[in-house]
Protein backbone atom coordinates (compact mmCIF):
# COMPACT_ATOMS: atom_id res chain seq x y z
CA UNK A 1 0.00 0.00 0.00
CA UNK A 2 1.42 3.43 -0.95
CA UNK A 3 2.38 5.35 2.20
CA UNK A 4 1.56 8.92 1.15
CA UNK A 5 -2.05 9.91 1.68
CA UNK A 6 -4.44 10.51 -1.18
CA UNK A 7 -7.09 13.10 -0.34
CA UNK A 8 -10.65 12.35 -1.42
CA UNK A 9 -13.15 15.20 -1.68
CA UNK A 10 -16.91 14.76 -1.90
CA UNK A 11 -19.83 17.17 -2.11
CA UNK A 12 -23.56 16.48 -1.74
CA UNK A 13 -25.10 15.90 -5.16
CA UNK A 14 -27.54 18.67 -6.10
CA UNK A 15 -31.08 17.71 -6.98
CA UNK A 16 -31.45 17.91 -10.77
CA UNK A 17 -34.73 19.83 -10.69
CA UNK A 18 -33.31 23.05 -12.13
CA UNK A 19 -29.96 24.75 -12.65
CA UNK A 20 -27.59 25.89 -9.89
CA UNK A 21 -28.38 29.21 -8.27
CA UNK A 22 -25.94 31.53 -6.49
CA UNK A 23 -26.76 29.93 -3.14
CA UNK A 24 -25.56 26.59 -4.51
CA UNK A 25 -22.27 28.04 -5.72
CA UNK A 26 -21.51 29.71 -2.39
CA UNK A 27 -21.53 26.40 -0.57
CA UNK A 28 -19.76 23.06 -0.97
CA UNK A 29 -18.96 23.35 -4.69
CA UNK A 30 -16.84 26.50 -4.51
CA UNK A 31 -15.30 25.39 -1.23
CA UNK A 32 -14.28 22.01 -2.64
CA UNK A 33 -12.82 23.60 -5.76
CA UNK A 34 -10.73 26.10 -3.76
CA UNK A 35 -9.50 23.31 -1.47
CA UNK A 36 -8.50 21.12 -4.42
CA UNK A 37 -6.71 23.98 -6.20
CA UNK A 38 -4.69 24.74 -3.06
CA UNK A 39 -3.66 21.11 -2.63
CA UNK A 40 -2.65 20.83 -6.27
CA UNK A 41 -0.47 23.92 -5.88
CA UNK A 42 1.26 21.98 -3.11
CA UNK A 43 1.60 18.91 -5.38
CA UNK A 44 -0.61 16.90 -3.01
CA UNK A 45 -2.51 14.02 -4.69
CA UNK A 46 -6.23 14.76 -4.52
CA UNK A 47 -9.36 13.43 -6.22
CA UNK A 48 -12.82 15.01 -6.25
CA UNK A 49 -16.18 13.85 -7.57
CA UNK A 50 -19.52 15.55 -8.22
CA UNK A 51 -22.76 13.79 -9.14
CA UNK A 52 -26.42 14.60 -9.65
CA UNK A 53 -29.04 13.40 -7.18
CA UNK A 54 -31.23 11.86 -9.89
CA UNK A 55 -33.16 9.54 -7.54
CA UNK A 56 -34.29 12.32 -5.21
CA UNK A 57 -38.08 12.60 -4.80
CA UNK A 58 -37.84 16.37 -5.33
CA UNK A 59 -37.21 15.64 -9.02
CA UNK A 60 -40.69 14.10 -9.19
CA UNK A 61 -42.55 16.89 -7.41
CA UNK A 62 -40.79 19.59 -9.45
CA UNK A 63 -41.48 17.72 -12.72
CA UNK A 64 -45.17 17.56 -11.79
CA UNK A 65 -45.24 21.28 -11.11
CA UNK A 66 -43.51 21.99 -14.44
CA UNK A 67 -45.66 19.41 -16.25
CA UNK A 68 -42.72 17.47 -17.62
CA UNK A 69 -41.24 14.00 -17.14
CA UNK A 70 -38.87 13.50 -14.18
CA UNK A 71 -36.17 11.85 -16.30
CA UNK A 72 -36.31 14.66 -18.88
CA UNK A 73 -35.97 17.25 -16.11
CA UNK A 74 -33.09 15.37 -14.46
CA UNK A 75 -31.12 15.00 -17.69
CA UNK A 76 -31.58 18.64 -18.68
CA UNK A 77 -30.62 19.85 -15.19
CA UNK A 78 -27.49 17.67 -15.13
CA UNK A 79 -26.35 19.23 -18.40
CA UNK A 80 -26.98 22.68 -16.92
CA UNK A 81 -24.91 21.80 -13.84
CA UNK A 82 -21.87 21.02 -15.96
CA UNK A 83 -22.21 24.21 -17.97
CA UNK A 84 -22.67 26.41 -14.89
CA UNK A 85 -19.73 24.84 -13.07
CA UNK A 86 -17.58 25.51 -16.14
CA UNK A 87 -18.68 29.16 -16.17
CA UNK A 88 -17.67 29.46 -12.51
CA UNK A 89 -14.31 27.75 -13.14
CA UNK A 90 -15.34 25.08 -10.63
CA UNK A 91 -13.88 21.75 -11.62
CA UNK A 92 -14.21 18.21 -10.35
CA UNK A 93 -12.37 15.14 -11.60
CA UNK A 94 -15.71 13.56 -12.44
CA UNK A 95 -19.29 14.72 -13.03
CA UNK A 96 -21.47 11.65 -12.52
CA UNK A 97 -25.08 10.88 -13.35
CA UNK A 98 -26.61 7.68 -11.91
CA UNK A 99 -26.96 4.99 -14.57
CA UNK A 100 -27.62 1.25 -14.57
CA UNK A 101 -24.04 0.38 -13.60
CA UNK A 102 -24.18 2.77 -10.66
CA UNK A 103 -27.60 1.46 -9.60
CA UNK A 104 -26.37 -2.14 -9.69
CA UNK A 105 -23.36 -1.21 -7.55
CA UNK A 106 -25.57 0.45 -4.93
CA UNK A 107 -28.09 -2.40 -4.92
CA UNK A 108 -25.29 -4.98 -4.46
CA UNK A 109 -23.81 -2.92 -1.65
CA UNK A 110 -27.05 -2.94 0.34
CA UNK A 111 -27.65 -6.61 -0.43
CA UNK A 112 -24.30 -7.36 1.23
CA UNK A 113 -25.22 -5.16 4.21
CA UNK A 114 -28.48 -7.04 4.56
CA UNK A 115 -26.68 -10.37 4.29
CA UNK A 116 -24.27 -9.27 7.04
CA UNK A 117 -27.18 -8.56 9.40
CA UNK A 118 -26.69 -4.79 9.46
CA UNK A 119 -30.15 -4.06 8.07
CA UNK A 120 -33.26 -4.98 10.04
CA UNK A 121 -36.74 -5.48 8.59
CA UNK A 122 -39.42 -3.64 10.56
CA UNK A 123 -43.01 -2.57 10.00
CA UNK A 124 -42.90 1.23 10.04
CA UNK A 125 -46.13 3.19 10.38
CA UNK A 126 -46.38 5.50 7.37
CA UNK A 127 -49.09 7.81 6.11
CA UNK A 128 -50.59 6.86 2.76
CA UNK A 129 -52.20 9.75 0.91
CA UNK A 130 -55.22 8.46 -0.96
CA UNK A 131 -55.67 11.28 -3.55
CA UNK A 132 -52.05 11.03 -4.77
CA UNK A 133 -51.63 7.31 -4.18
CA UNK A 134 -48.33 8.00 -2.40
CA UNK A 135 -46.69 7.19 0.88
CA UNK A 136 -45.52 10.40 2.50
CA UNK A 137 -41.78 10.93 2.91
CA UNK A 138 -39.26 13.60 1.91
CA UNK A 139 -40.65 15.94 -0.79
CA UNK A 140 -44.08 14.28 -0.75
CA UNK A 141 -44.73 15.51 2.81
CA UNK A 142 -44.66 19.04 4.19
CA UNK A 143 -45.53 20.73 7.46
CA UNK A 144 -43.79 22.35 10.41
CA UNK A 145 -40.78 20.94 12.21
CA UNK A 146 -41.69 19.76 15.70
CA UNK A 147 -38.24 20.88 16.94
CA UNK A 148 -37.83 24.44 15.59
CA UNK A 149 -41.31 25.08 14.09
CA UNK A 150 -39.90 26.10 10.70
CA UNK A 151 -41.68 25.02 7.52
CA UNK A 152 -40.13 21.78 6.35
CA UNK A 153 -40.43 18.76 4.12
CA UNK A 154 -40.35 15.19 5.39
CA UNK A 155 -37.43 13.39 7.05
CA UNK A 156 -35.08 16.36 7.57
CA UNK A 157 -35.51 19.98 8.64
CA UNK A 158 -33.21 22.23 6.63
CA UNK A 159 -33.49 24.98 9.25
CA UNK A 160 -32.37 23.20 12.43
CA UNK A 161 -30.81 20.10 10.86
CA UNK A 162 -32.82 17.62 12.93
CA UNK A 163 -34.28 14.55 11.24
CA UNK A 164 -38.02 14.23 11.50
CA UNK A 165 -40.72 11.62 11.23
CA UNK A 166 -43.42 12.83 8.81
CA UNK A 167 -45.99 11.37 11.20
CA UNK A 168 -44.98 14.00 13.76
CA UNK A 169 -44.88 17.06 11.52
CA UNK A 170 -47.20 19.84 12.60
CA UNK A 171 -49.85 20.76 10.01
CA UNK A 172 -48.91 17.78 7.85
CA UNK A 173 -49.94 18.08 4.22
CA UNK A 174 -49.25 16.16 1.02
CA UNK A 175 -47.11 18.40 -1.20
CA UNK A 176 -49.11 19.85 -4.07
CA UNK A 177 -52.48 18.84 -2.63
CA UNK A 178 -54.97 20.80 -0.52
CA UNK A 179 -55.99 19.72 2.95
CA UNK A 180 -58.74 17.14 2.67
CA UNK A 181 -60.58 15.36 5.44
CA UNK A 182 -59.81 11.64 5.53
CA UNK A 183 -57.07 11.86 2.90
CA UNK A 184 -54.48 10.11 5.09
CA UNK A 185 -54.43 6.45 6.00
CA UNK A 186 -51.89 5.04 8.47
CA UNK A 187 -50.36 1.83 7.14
CA UNK A 188 -47.60 -0.44 8.45
CA UNK A 189 -44.93 -0.61 5.72
CA UNK A 190 -42.23 -3.32 5.68
CA UNK A 191 -39.03 -1.27 5.78
CA UNK A 192 -35.35 -2.11 6.02
CA UNK A 193 -33.71 0.13 8.61
CA UNK A 194 -30.27 0.71 10.02
CA UNK A 195 -30.45 0.95 13.80
CA UNK A 196 -28.19 3.92 14.46
CA UNK A 197 -28.20 3.31 18.20
CA UNK A 198 -26.21 0.10 17.58
CA UNK A 199 -23.37 2.27 16.25
CA UNK A 200 -23.57 4.99 18.90
CA UNK A 201 -20.19 4.32 20.53
CA UNK A 202 -18.32 4.21 17.23
CA UNK A 203 -20.11 7.33 15.99
CA UNK A 204 -19.30 9.18 19.23
CA UNK A 205 -15.64 8.15 19.13
CA UNK A 206 -15.21 9.24 15.53
CA UNK A 207 -17.02 12.55 16.03
CA UNK A 208 -14.81 13.24 19.04
CA UNK A 209 -11.74 13.02 16.80
CA UNK A 210 -13.23 15.73 14.58
CA UNK A 211 -14.77 17.89 17.31
CA UNK A 212 -11.96 20.47 17.35
CA UNK A 213 -12.35 21.17 13.64
CA UNK A 214 -16.16 21.25 13.49
CA UNK A 215 -17.93 24.53 12.97
CA UNK A 216 -20.10 25.55 15.94
CA UNK A 217 -23.53 24.77 14.50
CA UNK A 218 -22.47 21.28 13.45
CA UNK A 219 -20.90 20.58 16.85
CA UNK A 220 -24.09 21.76 18.59
CA UNK A 221 -26.28 19.58 16.36
CA UNK A 222 -24.14 16.53 17.06
CA UNK A 223 -24.38 17.17 20.81
CA UNK A 224 -28.16 17.57 20.57
CA UNK A 225 -28.65 14.35 18.61
CA UNK A 226 -26.36 12.36 20.90
CA UNK A 227 -28.27 13.55 23.97
CA UNK A 228 -31.18 11.32 22.93
CA UNK A 229 -31.60 7.81 21.60
CA UNK A 230 -30.65 7.70 17.94
CA UNK A 231 -33.60 6.91 15.70
CA UNK A 232 -33.67 4.14 13.12
CA UNK A 233 -32.55 5.27 9.68
CA UNK A 234 -34.81 3.98 6.87
CA UNK A 235 -32.96 2.27 4.04
CA UNK A 236 -36.06 1.72 1.92
CA UNK A 237 -39.21 3.67 1.09
CA UNK A 238 -42.42 2.62 -0.60
CA UNK A 239 -42.10 4.40 -3.94
CA UNK A 240 -41.52 3.86 -7.65
CA UNK A 241 -38.85 6.58 -8.18
CA UNK A 242 -35.29 5.62 -7.33
CA UNK A 243 -33.15 2.48 -7.22
CA UNK A 244 -35.38 -0.55 -6.83
CA UNK A 245 -35.06 -2.47 -3.58
CA UNK A 246 -36.70 -5.57 -5.07
CA UNK A 247 -33.36 -7.39 -4.85
CA UNK A 248 -33.49 -6.79 -1.09
CA UNK A 249 -36.77 -8.71 -0.93
CA UNK A 250 -39.03 -5.65 -0.92
CA UNK A 251 -40.76 -5.24 -4.29
CA UNK A 252 -42.49 -1.89 -4.77
CA UNK A 253 -39.85 -0.09 -2.69
CA UNK A 254 -36.74 1.95 -3.49
CA UNK A 255 -33.50 2.63 -1.66
CA UNK A 256 -33.56 5.85 0.37
CA UNK A 257 -31.56 8.33 -1.68
CA UNK A 258 -29.71 9.54 1.44
CA UNK A 259 -28.66 5.96 2.17
CA UNK A 260 -27.73 5.44 -1.47
CA UNK A 261 -25.46 8.46 -1.28
CA UNK A 262 -22.93 6.90 1.12
CA UNK A 263 -21.78 4.07 -1.19
CA UNK A 264 -22.54 6.40 -4.09
CA UNK A 265 -19.76 8.76 -3.02
CA UNK A 266 -17.35 5.81 -2.87
CA UNK A 267 -18.43 4.71 -6.35
CA UNK A 268 -17.91 8.11 -7.96
CA UNK A 269 -14.61 8.75 -6.16
CA UNK A 270 -13.36 5.33 -7.24
CA UNK A 271 -14.29 6.10 -10.85
CA UNK A 272 -12.60 9.50 -10.62
CA UNK A 273 -9.46 7.92 -9.14
CA UNK A 274 -9.20 5.30 -11.88
CA UNK A 275 -9.31 8.06 -14.48
CA UNK A 276 -6.93 10.39 -12.61
CA UNK A 277 -3.47 11.16 -13.97
CA UNK A 278 -2.21 10.25 -10.46
CA UNK A 279 -3.69 6.74 -10.68
CA UNK A 280 -0.98 4.24 -9.75
CA UNK A 281 -2.89 1.01 -10.29
CA UNK A 282 -3.93 0.69 -6.65
CA UNK A 283 -7.69 0.90 -5.95
CA UNK A 284 -8.86 3.24 -3.22
CA UNK A 285 -9.25 0.29 -0.85
CA UNK A 286 -5.46 -0.18 -1.03
CA UNK A 287 -4.61 3.48 -0.52
CA UNK A 288 -3.95 5.52 2.58
CA UNK A 289 -6.66 8.15 2.22
CA UNK A 290 -7.89 11.31 3.88
CA UNK A 291 -11.57 11.95 3.22
CA UNK A 292 -12.79 15.56 3.28
CA UNK A 293 -16.51 16.17 2.94
CA UNK A 294 -17.91 19.59 2.03
CA UNK A 295 -21.62 19.93 2.80
CA UNK A 296 -24.40 22.32 3.66
CA UNK A 297 -25.44 22.36 7.32
CA UNK A 298 -28.92 21.17 6.28
CA UNK A 299 -27.36 17.82 5.26
CA UNK A 300 -25.39 17.37 8.47
CA UNK A 301 -27.42 14.58 10.06
CA UNK A 302 -27.05 12.36 7.02
CA UNK A 303 -23.28 12.77 6.80
CA UNK A 304 -22.37 12.79 10.49
CA UNK A 305 -24.73 10.06 11.68
CA UNK A 306 -26.40 8.03 8.92
CA UNK A 307 -23.36 7.85 6.64
CA UNK A 308 -20.96 7.19 9.49
CA UNK A 309 -23.12 4.31 10.69
CA UNK A 310 -23.37 2.98 7.12
CA UNK A 311 -19.58 3.15 6.83
CA UNK A 312 -19.17 1.17 10.04
CA UNK A 313 -21.73 -1.36 8.81
CA UNK A 314 -19.75 -1.64 5.58
CA UNK A 315 -16.55 -2.30 7.54
CA UNK A 316 -18.31 -5.07 9.46
CA UNK A 317 -19.37 -6.59 6.13
CA UNK A 318 -15.82 -6.42 4.75
CA UNK A 319 -16.57 -3.54 2.35
CA UNK A 320 -14.45 -0.47 1.66
CA UNK A 321 -15.83 2.73 3.17
CA UNK A 322 -13.45 5.58 4.05
CA UNK A 323 -14.21 7.50 7.23
CA UNK A 324 -14.32 11.30 6.96
CA UNK A 325 -11.31 13.14 8.32
CA UNK A 326 -13.07 16.52 8.08
CA UNK A 327 -16.61 17.87 7.73
CA UNK A 328 -16.59 21.37 6.26
CA UNK A 329 -20.07 22.84 6.52
CA UNK A 330 -21.73 26.07 5.41
CA UNK A 331 -24.95 27.79 6.39
CA UNK A 332 -27.57 29.15 4.00
CA UNK A 333 -26.72 32.01 1.66
CA UNK A 334 -29.67 34.41 1.45
CA UNK A 335 -30.85 36.78 -1.27
CA UNK A 336 -32.03 40.13 0.07
CA UNK A 337 -32.32 38.49 3.55
CA UNK A 338 -34.53 35.62 2.39
CA UNK A 339 -33.52 32.07 1.53
CA UNK A 340 -32.79 31.30 -2.11
CA UNK A 341 -35.82 29.33 -3.34
CA UNK A 342 -36.29 27.73 -6.74
CA UNK A 343 -39.95 26.88 -6.09
CA UNK A 344 -40.80 30.47 -5.09
CA UNK A 345 -38.69 32.09 -7.80
CA UNK A 346 -36.60 33.94 -5.19
CA UNK A 347 -33.14 33.43 -6.66
CA UNK A 348 -30.44 34.53 -9.01
CA UNK A 349 -29.34 31.82 -11.38
CA UNK A 350 -25.60 31.35 -11.22
CA UNK A 351 -25.37 31.37 -15.03
CA UNK A 352 -27.04 34.80 -15.14
CA UNK A 353 -24.66 36.26 -12.56
CA UNK A 354 -21.70 34.79 -14.43
CA UNK A 355 -22.97 36.32 -17.67
CA UNK A 356 -22.48 39.77 -16.13
CA UNK A 357 -19.32 39.15 -14.09
CA UNK A 358 -16.18 37.17 -14.83
CA UNK A 359 -15.73 34.03 -12.75
CA UNK A 360 -12.87 35.39 -10.61
CA UNK A 361 -15.02 38.31 -9.46
CA UNK A 362 -17.91 36.08 -8.44
CA UNK A 363 -15.62 33.56 -6.75
CA UNK A 364 -13.84 36.29 -4.77
CA UNK A 365 -17.08 37.85 -3.55
CA UNK A 366 -18.64 34.51 -2.61
CA UNK A 367 -15.53 33.74 -0.56
CA UNK A 368 -15.49 37.19 1.04
CA UNK A 369 -19.16 36.91 2.08
CA UNK A 370 -19.26 33.13 2.60
CA UNK A 371 -21.90 31.76 5.02
CA UNK A 372 -19.51 29.43 6.80
CA UNK A 373 -20.56 30.09 10.41
CA UNK A 374 -23.94 31.76 10.02
CA UNK A 375 -26.37 32.80 7.33
CA UNK A 376 -24.98 35.46 5.00
CA UNK A 377 -26.73 37.85 2.69
CA UNK A 378 -26.17 38.41 -1.02
CA UNK A 379 -27.14 41.61 -2.80
CA UNK A 380 -26.04 42.65 -6.31
CA UNK A 381 -25.16 46.14 -5.03
CA UNK A 382 -22.88 44.73 -2.33
CA UNK A 383 -21.16 42.47 -4.86
CA UNK A 384 -20.38 45.43 -7.11
CA UNK A 385 -19.12 47.58 -4.23
CA UNK A 386 -16.88 44.88 -2.74
CA UNK A 387 -15.47 43.81 -6.09
CA UNK A 388 -14.74 47.39 -7.16
CA UNK A 389 -13.10 48.41 -3.90
CA UNK A 390 -11.23 45.31 -2.77
CA UNK A 391 -10.57 43.43 -6.03
CA UNK A 392 -10.56 45.62 -9.14
CA UNK A 393 -8.84 48.68 -7.66
CA UNK A 394 -5.71 47.05 -6.19
CA UNK A 395 -5.35 44.53 -9.02
CA UNK A 396 -5.58 47.34 -11.56
CA UNK A 397 -2.80 49.22 -9.77
CA UNK A 398 -0.60 46.13 -9.60
CA UNK A 399 -1.27 45.22 -13.22
CA UNK A 400 -0.53 48.77 -14.43
CA UNK A 401 2.86 48.73 -12.73
CA UNK A 402 3.73 45.29 -14.08
CA UNK A 403 2.27 45.45 -17.57
CA UNK A 404 1.72 49.03 -18.67
CA UNK A 405 4.91 50.48 -17.20
CA UNK A 406 6.96 47.36 -17.83
CA UNK A 407 8.28 47.35 -14.28
CA UNK A 408 11.43 45.21 -14.09
CA UNK A 409 11.46 43.27 -10.84
CA UNK A 410 14.95 41.95 -11.49
CA UNK A 411 16.70 39.44 -9.31
CA UNK A 412 18.77 41.79 -7.15
CA UNK A 413 17.90 43.47 -3.92
CA UNK A 414 16.80 42.17 -0.55
CA UNK A 415 13.44 43.02 1.02
CA UNK A 416 13.20 44.69 4.40
CA UNK A 417 13.25 42.03 7.15
CA UNK A 418 9.93 43.28 8.52
CA UNK A 419 8.36 43.07 5.05
CA UNK A 420 9.68 39.53 4.60
CA UNK A 421 8.41 38.45 8.01
CA UNK A 422 5.00 40.03 7.42
CA UNK A 423 4.75 38.29 4.05
CA UNK A 424 5.65 34.99 5.66
CA UNK A 425 2.99 35.56 8.36
CA UNK A 426 0.41 36.29 5.64
CA UNK A 427 1.37 33.07 3.90
CA UNK A 428 0.80 31.14 7.14
CA UNK A 429 -2.64 32.76 7.55
CA UNK A 430 -3.54 31.70 4.03
CA UNK A 431 -2.26 28.18 4.61
CA UNK A 432 -4.43 27.93 7.72
CA UNK A 433 -7.42 29.19 5.77
CA UNK A 434 -6.93 26.63 3.00
CA UNK A 435 -6.12 23.50 5.01
CA UNK A 436 -8.96 21.14 5.92
CA UNK A 437 -8.63 21.42 9.70
CA UNK A 438 -9.17 25.20 9.69
CA UNK A 439 -10.68 25.83 6.25
CA UNK A 440 -12.19 29.29 5.84
CA UNK A 441 -13.01 30.99 2.57
CA UNK A 442 -13.82 34.19 4.48
CA UNK A 443 -10.45 34.29 6.23
CA UNK A 444 -8.63 33.62 2.98
CA UNK A 445 -10.51 36.36 1.11
CA UNK A 446 -10.15 38.89 3.91
CA UNK A 447 -6.42 38.17 4.21
CA UNK A 448 -6.15 38.69 0.46
CA UNK A 449 -7.97 42.02 0.71
CA UNK A 450 -5.22 43.32 2.99
CA UNK A 451 -2.45 41.73 0.91
CA UNK A 452 -3.78 43.22 -2.32
CA UNK A 453 -4.02 46.65 -0.76
CA UNK A 454 -0.46 46.42 0.62
CA UNK A 455 0.85 44.98 -2.64
CA UNK A 456 -0.67 47.89 -4.61
CA UNK A 457 0.98 50.35 -2.22
CA UNK A 458 4.37 48.65 -2.66
CA UNK A 459 3.84 48.62 -6.44
CA UNK A 460 3.53 52.40 -6.42
CA UNK A 461 6.70 52.74 -4.35
CA UNK A 462 8.57 50.40 -6.71
CA UNK A 463 8.06 52.87 -9.54
CA UNK A 464 11.07 54.73 -8.17
CA UNK A 465 13.27 52.00 -9.64
CA UNK A 466 14.98 51.31 -6.32
CA UNK A 467 16.13 47.69 -6.10
CA UNK A 468 15.19 47.75 -2.43
CA UNK A 469 11.62 48.93 -3.19
CA UNK A 470 11.30 46.41 -6.02
CA UNK A 471 12.44 43.58 -3.71
CA UNK A 472 9.73 44.51 -1.20
CA UNK A 473 7.13 44.57 -3.97
CA UNK A 474 8.34 41.29 -5.46
CA UNK A 475 8.24 39.50 -2.10
CA UNK A 476 4.68 40.54 -1.29
CA UNK A 477 3.53 40.05 -4.89
CA UNK A 478 4.56 36.38 -4.92
CA UNK A 479 2.69 35.66 -1.70
CA UNK A 480 -0.36 37.60 -2.89
CA UNK A 481 -0.56 35.93 -6.28
CA UNK A 482 -0.09 32.42 -4.94
CA UNK A 483 -2.61 33.07 -2.18
CA UNK A 484 -5.06 34.38 -4.77
CA UNK A 485 -4.66 31.37 -7.08
CA UNK A 486 -7.17 28.99 -5.41
CA UNK A 487 -9.87 31.69 -5.40
CA UNK A 488 -9.18 33.72 -8.55
CA UNK A 489 -7.21 31.40 -10.86
CA UNK A 490 -7.36 33.53 -14.04
CA UNK A 491 -6.22 36.79 -12.44
CA UNK A 492 -3.47 35.10 -10.43
CA UNK A 493 -2.15 33.32 -13.53
CA UNK A 494 -1.97 36.63 -15.41
CA UNK A 495 -0.18 38.38 -12.54
CA UNK A 496 2.19 35.45 -12.11
CA UNK A 497 3.35 35.75 -15.71
CA UNK A 498 3.45 39.54 -15.55
CA UNK A 499 5.70 39.25 -12.50
CA UNK A 500 8.34 37.50 -14.59
CA UNK A 501 7.60 33.89 -13.77
CA UNK A 502 7.82 31.34 -16.57
CA UNK A 503 7.46 28.21 -14.40
CA UNK A 504 4.04 26.93 -13.26
CA UNK A 505 2.73 28.28 -9.99
CA UNK A 506 3.68 26.08 -7.07
CA UNK A 507 3.16 26.64 -3.36
CA UNK A 508 6.26 25.33 -1.58
CA UNK A 509 6.11 24.06 1.95
CA UNK A 510 9.13 26.19 2.89
CA UNK A 511 9.82 29.64 1.51
CA UNK A 512 12.46 32.13 2.64
CA UNK A 513 11.12 35.62 2.04
CA UNK A 514 14.25 37.20 3.46
CA UNK A 515 16.35 35.75 0.64
CA UNK A 516 16.55 37.58 -2.66
CA UNK A 517 14.88 34.83 -4.71
CA UNK A 518 11.44 35.91 -5.97
CA UNK A 519 10.25 32.32 -6.45
CA UNK A 520 8.11 30.09 -4.25
CA UNK A 521 8.64 26.59 -5.59
CA UNK A 522 7.73 23.27 -3.98
CA UNK A 523 10.71 21.50 -2.47
CA UNK A 524 13.01 24.53 -2.28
Amino acid sequence: MPSHALTLVSVPPPTPNGDLHVGHLSGPYLGADVFCRYNRLRSQPIVSAFSSDRNQSYVVTTAERLQTEPQVLANKSHECFGHTLDLAEISFDLLGMPDQRYSSYVARHFALLKQSGALVLKNVDTFFHRPSGRYLFESYAQGRCNVCLAATKGNICENCGHPNDPLKLLDLQATGYPHEQGAFELRPVPTLVLELERYRQRIERHLETLQATMRPELAKLCDDLLSEQLRDFPITYMSDWGISAASLGLPGTVINVWAEMQPGHVYWLSEAWKNSYNFDGHPLSERNVDYVQFLGFDNSFFYTFAHLALAFAAHDAGLFAPLPTAFITNEFYQLENYKFSTSQGHLIWARDLLANHVADEVRFYLCWSNPEHQKANFTPADLRAIIDRYFHKPISTISDRLETNGLDLGMNGTPDPDVALAAKAAQRRLENAYRASSFSLRRAAQTLVDLLDWCAQLANRAESGSEHAMANFRTVLDVTVLGLAPIAPAVSSRLWRAGGHTEPMSWGEKSDFVAASPRLVAGE
